[in-house]
């Protein structure tokens, strides 16, 4: 049921964008009034490229937390992993490496993480940032473990073939597996190469 008396409420906004919001105003692209109403504790959050100190920090905790979701046993980053984690750009910021720590650990096979399973998204390299792979596992928690797995190697196979234009000997290598293993696979999830060429 409504009323008519007033109820007085403590209220705090936080708002975060990764606008310029001073030059939207100047543009006249947003409101100044909403500006300063929004303006009063600014914090300035650095791009992950720019604070590389913190990736081992954040690595090391998606680990933690892949590993118990995923029932894995994951205790070990070799030295190129690592090396890899700092040469890249991060052009989707901490849900990129978010979501390539999740891949990762999904895929590896034992208690390390190898370069066949630390797979840069397509659009890592035009800077397009998102978060492609949580999107993923929230469309397919509703089945079982068996049938997320199912999915996901599919969506792993189609996006490495693609990457590697379709080359079977590439995408057995890039994945680790052979050529006969890559090609039960694609058969079993039914990917056409010949229709991921075109």
């Amino acid at each position: 049921m409504g009323g008519n008396k007033p109820i007085n409420v403590d209220v705090r906004i936080i708002a975060a964008t990764n606008v310029d919001l001073a030059r939207a105003v100047e543009d006249g692209k947003f409101r100044l009034d909403l500006y300063y109403r929004l303006n009063i504790i600014k914090i300035s959050l650095p791009p992950l490229r720019e604070r590389k100190d913190d990736l081992m920090e954040l690595t090391s905790y998606f680990v933690k937390h892949y590993r118990k979701v995923f029932n894995k046993e994951i205790d070990f980053l070799p030295s190129r992993i690592i090396d890899l984690l700092l040469e890249h750009n991060w052009p989707g910021n901490v849900r990129e490496l978010k979501n390539l720590i999740q891949r990762a650990v999904l895929m590896s096979k034992d208690n390390v993480i190898t370069e066949s399973d630390l797979v840069f998204d397509e659009f890592s390299s035009n800077g397009a940032g998102g978060d492609s792979f949580s999107q993923f596992f929230n469309n397919n928690l509703g089945g079982s473990l068996k049938e997320i797995m199912a999915s996901f190697e599919k969506e792993v196979l189609s996006c490495v073939l693609k990457k590697e234009e379709c080359s079977v000997p590439q995408t057995a290598k890039k994945l680790g597996v052979g050529k006969t293993a890559l090609y039960d696979k694609t058969k079993r999830h039914g990917i056409s190469i010949k229709e991921l060429k075109r």
